[in-house]
This record gives structure tokens, sequence and C-alpha cells, in this order.
């Protein structure tokens, strides 16, 4: 039976302050493909653990393009999730030439829509074209895992990590060298694939972009986990973060006092992925599980929802911290009741579309970004620093633990031989995570 697409064509009341998010096809795609026993990588676990996730602690998965709906449709796992309404169709209320304005200023990508091209906003000519999960346009899939890992290599060479920032290199040439230089990394030789690997990395630009824009979360799958957090971390860090003196004396505070609200916070969960394995093997279906889970658990997206309302309402730094603390001690008193626990990170940020990119009439740069702060009034200042938009930043480090458990649970409930002679490199994947954009100085990998 054909689901016909549910429409959220107006903001109203729902944002910015709903708990839905901005997903990819991939987050539907890559669970489906583990579901049907097509892959079997542990890249594969992380997005079937990433969705059941997604069901269980947000109201909405939003998708963006009709195309979308008709791919989600014919999947099983999708079909069930948009006829329960959990999946919908998200048309944003921005034209093209915003996004498109969007990504040229913070990306330095003046022509993303032509290497995409789309009409209008997220279109596709046909599937295969483009998304890269089709036949031999696989160079992104969970698979690829070495692709990850030259992505988290390349950006620890970037400033601000490992060099210090060169006053004579322009931020936008430093992001925008990073995002080329992810297209040369996916294609390689193989000069016919330079169109999709451009495609995925401005989709990536665009979820992005329209997260900013309309303060809605966007919740990457595994392999856009990279991308997203090196794009985000170097937004804070080079824009931020060259203007935390000048925040910092507007709240009577040191720039050391602010500088967790940059720093993803760990948010432990029970584990989510571990309960719908374990009921599938009394003999329930994969859907009926998760839905199951979905409403036991309202408890903990009510508090989700909270948190997301406060963040982006919030007119104290106090407000801030009690809603983390609260969202932590709520999610932190469930996941004890079980044995074992998982946790996701969350990402704060500042609105950089609606207020940091229209700052100036050029192309931001720290210097000129922290001088123009200097002009603003107080008020501006704090209420920027302080409306947030959260990134859902799937963690692997538990489920990198416990892989044998899972190993064993998808053999025994879903008959899936899970693959692991790729581990080794997934815990290096977690471990440049941590290094780079945790704030954890000695990982465990």
């Amino acid at each position: 039976m054909f689901v016909p697409p549910p429409e959220l064509n107006e903001l109203g009341s729902r944002y910015p302050n709903s708990n839905d998010v901005i997903i990819s096809d991939s987050l539907i795609l890559q669970a489906s493909r583990a579901l049907s026993k097509q892959a079997t990588s542990p890249g594969i676990l992380f997005d079937l653990a990433a969705l059941i996730e997604a069901v269980v602690l947000y109201d909405h998965l939003l998708y963006l393009g009709d195309v979308s709906h008709n791919i989600f449709n014919n999947l099983p796992l999708g079909h069930l999730l948009l006829t329960e309404g959990v999946i919908q169709n998200f048309t944003p209320p921005v034209s093209t030439q915003e996004v498109q304005d969007s990504i040229y200023r913070l990306f330095g990508i003046p022509d993303a829509y032509e290497k995409m091209n789309l009409s209008p906003i997220f279109a596709r000519q046909e599937p295969s074209n483009v998304l890269p999960y089709y036949g031999d346009y696989d160079f992104f899939s969970p698979n690829q895992v070495s692709t990850v890992l030259a992505e988290l290599e390349l950006a620890g060479k970037l400033p601000p990590f490992n060099t210090p920032h060169d006053p004579l290199d322009s931020f936008t040439s430093t992001l925008a060298h990073y995002c080329f230089s992810l297209v040369e990394l996916w294609t390689g030789d193989n000069s016919w694939a330079r169109r999709p690997a451009q495609a995925f990395l401005v989709r990536t630009l665009v979820y992005w972009a329209i997260s900013d824009r309309l303060n809605i979360t966007f919740y990457p799958d595994f392999t856009r986990l990279a991308i997203v957090a090196q794009i985000t971390h170097h937004l804070h860090h080079s824009l931020s973060q060259g203007a935390i003196d000048i925040v910092a004396r507007t709240f009577y505070l040191s720039p050391e006092e602010l500088i967790w609200m940059n720093t993803p916070f760990v948010v432990s969960i029970p584990p989510f992925t571990s309960l719908v394995l374990e009921r599938l093997g009394s003999g329930l279906s994969v859907g009926t599980a998760l839905l199951e889970l979905r409403r036991e658990f309202a408890g903990l997206r009510a508090a989700m929802r909270a948190y997301q309302q406060t963040i982006r309402t919030a007119t104290m730094l106090g407000d801030l911290q009690q809603a983390r603390q609260i969202l932590v001690s709520e999610s932190g008193r469930l996941a004890q009741e079980y044995p074992t626990q998982e946790c996701i990170r969350i990402q704060e940020t500042t609105c950089y579309y609606q207020r940091a990119a229209q700052i100036g009439d050029g192309q931001l740069d720290p210097d000129a970004y922290a001088h123009a702060l200097k002009f603003k009034p107080i008020e501006w200042i704090q209420e920027w620093w302080i409306r947030r938009n959260a990134i859902h930043l799937t963690d692997l480090g538990a489920k990198l633990n416990h892989y044998e458990k899972y190993r064993v649970l998808m053999r025994n409930t879903l008959d899936i031989a899970m693959d692991g002679a790729e581990l080794e490199q997934y815990l290096r994947v977690e471990n440049l995570m941590q290094t780079l954009y945790y704030n954890v100085t000695n990982p465990e990998y």
C-alpha cells in the first residue's frame, strides 16, 4: 500500500521548539540493508543502531525530497515508519538561493547546486545517479571505513588542530580546502566518480545548512559523521572561539568559563539496539519491537524535547546548564536500570546562518567576525551565544566495546554473520573522533 507523504510546510509552533531531527536517506537505507542482509560490516550496525536511537529519542525524522519518500515507501521498515508518522516529509520554507548562499558563505563552495544538478532545494533526477549506495556508486558506504579514516586524518592536519592558523590563509579557504579535498579523496583515479562524490558532499552541506538555518537538529548517518563533526568543530573554533574574548566580557566571565559550551557532551542512554534485537528473539518483528520501545521510552523523549526547547529559547547561561543536567540525569537514571549502558553525544552550536553569516558583506574569517562583534549591542551578543541548535553525534565507543555481543545478537535474531575483519579500523575512527572533536586527550583506543 502506498503511503502519501505527510507534509510539514508550516513552521507554526513546531519550530524551533520541537524535538524533530533532519535525517539523510542513507540512515534509512543502510539500516534497511542490514535488515535485508545486503551488508554486514560494523558500519551497518552503527546505522541500524542510529536509526533505532533516533526513533526512540526524537518525535519525527524529517527527510527532504519526494524521491526520498518513494525510496522509503518501498522498504518494509521505511513503509512502517511512514505509516506511523515517525518519518515525515519536510519542505524547508527557504529558497534554493538562500541555501546556496549559506553553503557559499560558510563552506566556500560557490556553485554547490551545479555540482549536484539540483532543482529545487533537494530534488533528484534518478536515485542511481546521485545516491552512492546503488551498484558501483559505493564509495561512501560504511564498508569503506578506510575512507572515513582518511577523512579524519585529513581533518587532523588542518587548522586549528595541529598547526597554528596562518593569518594569510582565510577561514573559508581552509574549510573549502577540506571539502574539496574530500572529493579528491573519494574519487582517487576514478574521474567518472567525481559527480556522485560531489553530490554526496553537497547533500551533506545542504542538510547541515538547513538544520542551522531553521534550528532543527541534524542527525547524520555514520558515513557523514566525520564530515559533520569536522565542519561543526571548525566553525566553532574559527568563528565563535575567535570571538570568545568579546563574548566572555559581555557575561563578565573568563573565556575558559565558556569553553564548555562548545564541547560535545555525553548523554547516557539504555541499550536500545540490544533491547530491539533481544525482543526479536522473542518472536517480535523488527518494526513491532521498535515501536514498542518508542512507546516505552516516551518519558525520555519528553526530556529530550524539553532540552531542545530550552536551548533554543534560553535567556541565561544557567538555563543551558540546567537543561543539560536535567537531560543527563533523566537519561542516566533510565540507563542505570540495565546491566549495560550506551551513550550519545550532543554538539550544541550557535546559529551561523541567521546571525553570524549575515554580519558582514564579505565571506567570513575569524578576525573579521570578531571585529564585527565589537560593534554589536551586548544583548545581541548574549542572545547569539546563548540561543543554540544541536547536532546529534552517534557515539561508537560503547557499541565497539560490546561488539561481540552484537555479533551474537545479529546472528541469532537476524541470521546475519557480521564481519569483524575491519574492527580495528573502526576503533581507530573512534580514537580520532575522541581526540579531534570530543576534547578527550587520552582516548580508550
